[in-house]
């Protein structure tokens, strides 16, 4: 559902995506088979390295920290009778965990209207989960597979926070998927941003935290769960950050 709009200044998703001047292309052709990548990843803004990707030296000795699932978002009703039956489709993978047919199905709707940010945040948020479940995988061989896939996912949904500055739930779902592949500088700031322009989260809050916890800030990381927990309670998310934070 559609986010309200506040007073705060919409965040400057060109400065935090500073980089060099490249052209960033989106490929929705027909021809894509449910395994690859939705996205064209000739020429993204900002390249895949080692040293971008999974944990900085700063957590390795810690663990990952655990980040809350992202979120989908519902369609407005001016899709056709067509377009809802695939939507559904794509939501019912979603529920079945089946992310490369969910990524299909919002893929194709993405061909039809590339500036829908929530079509555009629920085809991100499928490539993130299956990122993410290549990520887990132990075999090292899927590894360059979860990279591309979280290019890809991080595309999608900076092109949804471009569409629709105001739905902040794309906000979060971009901050999950850059502190998820590791890029925890700019999670930060679009985690802040979220902050800025909604009340806290359970999940904005923890967030923010794992992003601290990758860039070593750790005092900021407990006072953020220390936070969350005393507004929102005991989740078990919160729970294991803030044990990775305690003292041997």
């Amino acid at each position: 559902m559609q986010s309200a709009t506040t007073s705060h200044a919409e965040p400057d998703m060109e400065q935090i995506y500073a980089e060099e001047e490249k052209v960033v292309i989106h490929d929705f052709s027909d021809d894509l088979e449910p395994s690859e990548v939705m996205v064209n990843l000739d020429d993204l803004a900002e390249p895949v390295s080692e040293s971008m990707v999974f944990a900085p030296t700063e957590v390795t000795d810690l663990g990952e920290p655990e980040l809350f699932p992202a979120q989908a978002l519902e369609l407005g009703a001016e899709q056709g009778m067509e377009e809802l039956a695939l939507a559904s489709q794509g939501f019912q993978a979603m529920a079945n965990s089946m992310w490369d047919e969910a990524a299909v199905c919002f893929q194709q709707l993405a061909k039809k209207h590339p500036t829908d940010a929530r079509i555009m945040n629920n085809y991100g948020l499928a490539l993130l989960q299956r990122a993410i479940s290549m990520q887990d995988d132990d075999h090292f061989s899927l590894i360059d597979g979860a990279d591309t896939q979280f290019e890809a996912a991080i595309m999608a949904l900076r092109q949804a926070a471009h569409s629709d500055p105001g739905e902040v739930t794309v906000l979060f779902n971009l901050g999950n998927a850059l502190a998820g592949s590791g890029r925890y500088d700019k999670a930060l700031r679009i985690f802040n941003a979220f902050l800025e322009r909604s009340p806290p989260t359970s999940g904005a809050l923890n967030g923010r935290a794992a992003a601290y916890i990758g860039l070593g800030r750790f005092d900021e990381a407990t006072r953020d769960l220390n936070d969350a927990v005393s507004r929102f309670g005991d989740h078990p998310v919160l729970l294991s950050n803030l044990r990775l934070l305690a003292p041997a």
